[in-house]
């Protein structure tokens, strides 16, 4: 209803929010996809605080659906290659905002490879891999 009453989609909060950075933030799906089909969204949209939509979609990217908006923006912006590397008015791109928003899911990864249990799995894996059991390629065929 505030939609077609003519709100502005791109309008920012104090914190230079929009709702679209919003519903990224809470990975609120169905508002995403909601804003997505409006034609107001601006989605080159610069904040005032420098930063893009793609430093929005660090917070999303890591599940499936996320993914998926990932995808659907990149495939409307995919003329826009200085908003992927735009720098923040804190100096970092969406890059850095994906490592910060993930660096606890970094840790246990990290924290698992270097376990007892995590050591002998990536040996096992690499004893696998040495004897052509696993497809390192990424074609489907095993290495010889």
């Amino acid at each position: 209803l505030l939609v077609e009453s003519g709100a502005d989609l791109n309008r920012e909060t104090s914190d230079n929010k929009n709702g679209f950075s919003i519903a990224c933030n809470i990975k609120n799906y169905s508002v995403i996809e909601f804003l997505l089909r409006q034609s107001g969204l601006n989605l080159k949209k610069i904040s005032l605080a420098d930063t893009s939509i793609f430093h929005d979609l660090a917070h999303i990217i890591t599940d499936a659906e996320g993914r998926k908006v990932f995808y659907i923006i990149c495939e409307k912006l995919k003329d826009e290659h200085e908003l992927i590397n735009l720098v923040d008015a804190n100096g970092k791109t969406p890059i850095h905002h994906y490592f910060e928003t993930w660096s606890t899911s970094c840790e246990s990864v990290f924290s698992n490879i270097h376990s007892k249990k995590g050591q002998e799995a990536l040996e096992e894996k690499k004893k696998r891999i040495a004897a052509g059991a696993i497809d390192t390629v990424g074609d489907g065929k095993k290495e010889k």
